[in-house]
């Protein structure tokens, strides 16, 4: 009799725990789904242009020369505290361009025979340093692993019949550190730099702009 008392406290406690714990696990639930939250991030970078010149010796020499901005847009999904993934778009003009050298003395001058505008597009996607540390979700102030994987598509303009064609894309991969501050739940800033391959012949890349959350 006393086991058979013993088994049905035992059995109403594991119920009684199951409930409690049924009970405020879908708060829990509900609470996690309220952080899952969009991202949109205007932002300012730079890219080197590529220049293919001819003096008056025919002699054609190609090389990288001043940066020139760069504006793109992400927009990122935060799977959970630690996982934020999207797409990136971006744009730079001019990062080519193709002159020849005419005239001769002191009446020489460049010749713009061509240019080209780059289209950056890919995959972005951000690890969450600071949950892995502390559970404080009232931080305004944010540190992360940004890593990106697109292609860039170049189109070069020939101004002789204004011609548009299209270069084949080429590969961007990088990852690096970020930082990010709120002045309010829904806006604030960022920074980031990363390592990697990037066009033409760039082995690191910066970022910041604005970061806008809902």
């Amino acid at each position: 009799m006393k086991k058979a008392s013993l088994i049905a406290y035992i059995i109403m406690l594991q119920v009684f725990i199951f409930t409690t714990n049924a009970q405020t696990t879908v708060p829990t639930v509900e609470k996690t789904e309220k952080q899952f939250k969009i991202e949109l991030k205007p932002y300012f970078s730079n890219v080197t242009s590529r220049a293919v010149s001819q003096n008056d010796a025919q002699e054609i020499r190609e090389y990288i020369y001043n940066k020139r901005p760069n504006y793109g847009f992400e927009a990122l999904y935060k799977f959970n505290k630690f996982l934020t993934a999207g797409i990136y778009i971006a744009n730079s003009n001019p990062t080519y361009n193709n002159a020849s050298l005419i005239g001769t003395g002191n009446g020489r001058s460049y010749q713009l025979n061509s240019s080209g505008k780059s289209i950056f597009y890919g995959l972005k996607s951000e690890i969450q340093l600071l949950p892995l540390l502390m559970n404080d979700k009232k931080l305004r102030l944010n540190l992360y692993v940004p890593m990106q994987l697109g292609l860039v598509s170049q189109q070069v303009t020939t101004f002789s019949d204004n011609s548009k064609t299209w270069d084949k894309p080429a590969l961007e991969i990088g990852a690096g550190l970020g930082i990010s501050y709120n002045f309010t739940k829904n806006i604030g800033i960022f920074g980031e730099y990363q390592l990697g391959k990037f066009y033409n012949d760039r082995k690191s890349q910066w970022k910041v702009g604005v970061l806008v959350t809902f």
